[in-house]
């Protein structure tokens, strides 16, 4: 059957007039069949790049969005960058398109986000990558007694921030600076052993072209948000796939093996090679996902 694929970025403004931007990948089939819409829930700083190889993988069988966070584009201060908010705005672009949405697939910090937004949603099913049910961030970091030394530069960076936007600035330009962020990632474990360096450098370079006082003030909320924060989430009725990088050093899978434990109707994998950055290290894994996902639709429609 013939077909066009349509992608784009798009303006919409929320409720309170902020200016944000969303990507629509849609698979326009010469058909009335509509194709079911999945949401993409991004980790802190994380785009297309993050993305790259699930679209590729679900774009002729779904319509997938993604919004870039407040703060993404452009920042200012006392900007409301809750994990709430983001739900909310996530939540209020899909009535403002009208659409339905059946899936949502959140990584890292995406994963709390989503959680919020299947409360407003209902979506039938999740896909949680690399994600915990609230307070990963210092959690983790805590276990190397790295929280208590960073959380107070971290609150410091997002009241006088200037210091760290001219940090980001040289970074981007700067190859000397990646090449010491790749080798510490390294050092520190944060690359599993199926990623690739270019794929890393890539979302280093991503990161550093952003505010860092964005992330600063994403890592604090992450860190603060208990919005999900019960033992209990059997009133979440999606059907849930929870998926673990054996070799996360950033969220602990033993948060994601909790997460999964708290849903209803979970399912949980585990890759043995894999660290945080999942995404970008196991090609099998999006095509697993989107059979998961299209048996998932198979079964509602019957």
């Amino acid at each position: 059957m013939k077909q066009k694929i349509i992608s784009e970025w798009k303006l919409f403004i929320t409720s309170d007039k902020q200016k944000l931007f969303y990507f629509i990948h849609k698979n326009h089939f010469h058909s009335t069949k509509p194709q079911p819409v999945v949401v993409l829930c991004n980790g802190i700083g994380s785009s297309n790049k993050a993305w790259k190889y699930v679209v590729e993988e679900l774009k002729n069988s779904f319509t997938i969005i993604q919004i870039a966070y407040r703060g993404t584009i452009e920042y200012s201060s006392g900007m409301d960058l809750t994990l709430t908010r983001h739900a909310k705005d996530i939540y209020e672009l899909t009535r403002q398109i009208n659409v339905d949405v059946y899936g949502i697939i959140g990584w890292s910090m995406g994963v709390q986000v989503a959680l919020h937004l299947s409360t407003m949603l209902h979506p039938k099913t999740m896909v949680l990558l690399c994600g915990a049910q609230n307070k990963a961030t210092s959690r983790v970091l805590d276990s190397r007694f790295l929280w208590s030394l960073l959380k107070p530069v971290v609150v410091v960076g997002t009241k006088q921030g200037e210091w760290l936007l001219q940090i980001g600035k040289i970074a981007s330009k700067s190859r000397t600076f990646r090449s010491v962020f790749v080798h510490l990632g390294t050092q520190l474990g944060l690359m599993g052993s199926d990623l690739n360096h270019n794929h890393f450098v890539s979302l280093l370079e991503e990161w550093f072209e952003l505010d860092l006082r964005v992330v600063s003030k994403q890592l604090l909320e992450l860190d603060s948000d208990v919005g999900v924060a019960t033992s209990d989430l059997s009133y979440v009725s999606s059907y849930a796939l929870v998926i673990i990088g054996h070799q996360d050093v950033l969220v602990h899978r033993s948060l994601s093996q909790k997460l999964s434990n708290a849903l209803l109707k979970s399912t949980i994998w585990t890759l043995p090679s894999s660290g945080h950055f999942v995404l970008l290290e196991n090609r099998k894994i999006e095509r697993k996902i989107k059979t998961w996902l299209l048996e998932r639709y198979a079964n509602s429609q019957s």
